[in-house]
């Protein structure tokens, strides 16, 4: 198998990335997603947040609010609307467990 052919041994096209974490193959239900983890004797607690499910899910709650407020700037989400969903939104550790057990069984990744 060449370096660059992909396979388990294999690397992307693209460069010297590893194949191995690329496999289409889907789950079986009630499969958990492959998890990547920090090795937290290298990784210093602030970036072991950033790189954190938590921390994802945050990341993706600012995206889903700036996009709220551009709606109701321009009239498309009553601003009230958008106020009181930013008021409500937070990510915490019960949100990340419950989007956890909701993952459970979906095939979508």
């Amino acid at each position: 198998m060449s370096a660059t052919s992909g396979g388990k041994f294999g690397y992307h096209q693209r460069g010297n990335i590893p194949t191995e974490h690329l496999s289409a193959a889907p789950r079986k239900a009630g499969a958990r997603p492959r998890e990547y983890r920090l090795i937290s004797r290298y990784t210093r607690e602030e970036m072991g947040q950033v790189w954190s499910e938590e921390g994802k899910f945050r990341r993706w709650l600012e995206v889903e609010l700036a996009a709220t407020d551009t709606l109701a700037a321009s009239g498309v989400v009553p601003a009230e609307a958008a106020a009181k969903i930013r008021a409500k939104a937070r990510v915490d550790a019960g949100i990340v467990k419950r989007i956890a057990e909701l993952e459970i069984g979906r095939a979508h990744v």
